[in-house]
């Protein structure tokens, strides 16, 4: 029997479901093994191995001290993934780039976990709300609060002035994957030695479970991708990525993945037997 310990923010919601890890939690408990959460570094339990869990684009240094008392740690070295500190063709203003452009956050899923940890009291909730409304008001352009909040251009010079000096923005090159008139982008899952990819096809250019409308199960992950989660110090996760002409570009990386759609589930729960190769 193992001791897993998963180390989640201290603001973590200790009921909040939606991540993949709570299907691999309940499949290691099936196994016989020990698992339990750590909510901050206040506390020291034993363990076996324990994963880093802190689902905010920056991992507070705190959080990475504490993991290091563990004699083995899962993702202990990945501290930053905004999309800044891994992204290709990233756009200033005036670039010389003609082709079309996708505006993004910065951050993963727009900040929304940094803005739900931030409003966990009423007064910083009832800010944040007022400083919404202040901005429609003034008509200034709309923060980018969700994936699907992303936009497509024709051109650099399309974009709204303000997203090029907004700290949670980046614009950057389209350079999109296209099978049959369906945009594609590919989802690779790994814990460990176990890797499983996907690839998802949809009419829409920005692609999410909702506009998805075939999934192909089983795709060989690309080798620069698999280079990249190695030189990123990535042990679990998702990346997204697309392969175009030829070239692979990975779009977002995430460590506190999200429970994916019903159907992708059921081939995600071997993901769970990744948790050996740290003890082989």
């Amino acid at each position: 029997m193992l001791r897993i310990a998963i180390l989640k923010h201290e603001k973590a919601n200790r009921k909040e479901g939606g991540y993949l890890i709570n299907i691999l939690v309940e499949q290691w408990r099936k196994d016989g093994h020990k698992v339990f959460f750590l909510y901050g570094t206040t506390n020291f339990i034993p363990a076996d191995l324990l994963i880093v869990h802190v689902d905010l684009s920056v991992v507070p240094d705190s959080y990475l001290t504490f993991a290091k008392r563990y004699p083995k740690v899962v993702n202990g070295g990945v501290k930053d993934i905004r999309k800044s500190t891994f992204s290709e063709g990233i756009l200033k203003r005036g670039d010389g780039w003609e082709g079309p452009v996708i505006l993004k956050s910065n951050k993963n899923y727009g900040g929304g976990p940094e803005r739900r940890l931030s409003t966990s009291d009423a007064l910083s909730s009832q800010i944040t709300s007022k400083l919404a409304a202040v901005k429609r008001r003034l008509n200034l352009a709309p923060t980018l609060r969700k994936p699907s909040d992303y936009k497509i251009y024709s051109h650099l010079t399309d974009v709204p002035f303000f997203y090029f000096y907004h700290s949670n923005s980046i614009i950057q090159k389209f350079r999109p994957e296209m099978v049959d008139d369906l945009y594609c982008v590919r989802l690779m899952f790994f814990l460990g030695d176990h890797t499983w990819c996907t690839r998802w096809k949809s009419r829409e250019p920005i692609i999410n479970a909702g506009s998805t409308t075939s999934i192909e199960y089983g795709i060989k992950p690309h080798p620069k991708i698999v280079d990249l989660r190695k030189r990123l110090d990535f042990e679990y996760g998702k990346f997204d990525y697309v392969v175009s002409n030829g070239e692979a570009i990975l779009l977002d990386t995430n460590k506190t993945v999200g429970t994916p759609p019903d159907k992708v589930v059921p081939n995600l729960q071997s993901l769970s037997d990744g948790l050996y190769s740290f003890f082989d």
